[in-house]
């Protein structure tokens, strides 16, 4: 991941919180196809990434409804391991 943020700022119970998830291939090689995740106590989402190049970044956007109770939201490149990489601990 190269970033994550969300809108609104202060999102309210049982309103939508939109994601803003940046994947960075930090690797010397293309990457082809995979898939990016997000995950809070609903349902989770996922968002299909063609490829992506060397060095380039590619945001995908998620909005989610908020529960009643407190939540933890995950986001997870390549969460099916399509793409080989050096370090499959970092996405």
């Amino acid at each position: 991941m190269d970033s994550i943020t969300h809108t609104p700022p202060s999102p309210m119970i049982g309103g939508t919180i939109t994601f803003h998830v940046t994947v960075r291939n930090q690797g010397a090689a293309n990457a082809g196809s995979f898939v990016v995740r997000l995950q809070g106590a609903g349902p989770l989402q996922d968002s299909s990434v063609g490829s992506l190049f060397a060095g380039a970044t590619v945001t995908r956007t998620f909005a989610l409804p908020l529960s009643t109770s407190p939540e933890t939201f995950t986001a997870t490149a390549d969460v099916f391991n399509h793409v080989a990489e050096t370090h499959e601990a970092n996405n």
